[in-house]
């Protein structure tokens, strides 16, 4: 006859480690899907930024460059240009006075 009162961890029979790789197995997949998708999702995030910051200063460059041919336009005084390395004068080629 058999113990029906029997707990589970007493009979050599019950197979407790099956159901713990079970589990722990979808849960490690999990994981590394979450992961996996959190970092692609970072990537994508910053490569956006990346190109929301070169738009940004490429378009500032052309709205000052712009500026700076409008003002160079006005034929008041030479616009003079200096960033350490290059040092010059800028004046458009309507502003001078060449006989013809």
């Amino acid at each position: 006859m058999e113990d029906t009162n029997v707990e589970e961890g007493d009979n050599p029979n019950y197979k407790d480690k099956p159901r713990k790789k079970g589990f722990i197995i979808p849960l490690i997949l999990i994981l590394l899907l979450v992961g996996s998708v959190g970092y692609i999702g970072y990537d994508k995030w910053q490569e956006r930024e990346a190109e929301i910051f070169r738009l940004g200063a490429e378009y500032g460059y052309d709205v000052r460059l712009l500026e700076i041919f409008n003002e160079g336009l006005n034929c008041d005084d030479p616009i003079n240009i200096n960033n350490g390395t290059l040092e010059m004068n800028l004046i458009a080629i309507e502003c001078l006075n060449i006989p013809q």
